[in-house]
């Protein structure tokens, strides 16, 4: 049975929800990169990657999210 209207919005609310939280995700491990370069120090990239570890999972969810949706 295909969605319904209101499971497409709130698919489309969530998956928009996710991905706004992933971008703030993605400058901070920009800034903690660049950092890691300036300074020479690994914690930031230890940091990093715990950072883009909490992505993966977030990207992920938004993708399954964004895919139940069907073009009208």
């Amino acid at each position: 049975m295909p969605p319904t209207d209101r499971e497409q919005q709130a698919a489309a609310h969530r998956g928009h929800r996710l991905y706004a939280e992933a971008g703030g995700l993605w400058t901070r491990v920009a800034a903690l990169v660049a950092a890691a370069g300036a300074s020479g120090d690994a914690e930031h990239l230890v940091q990093a990657g715990s950072i883009l570890h909490d992505l993966a999972r977030i990207e992920h969810e938004a993708m399954q999210t964004l895919s139940r949706f069907q073009a009208r």
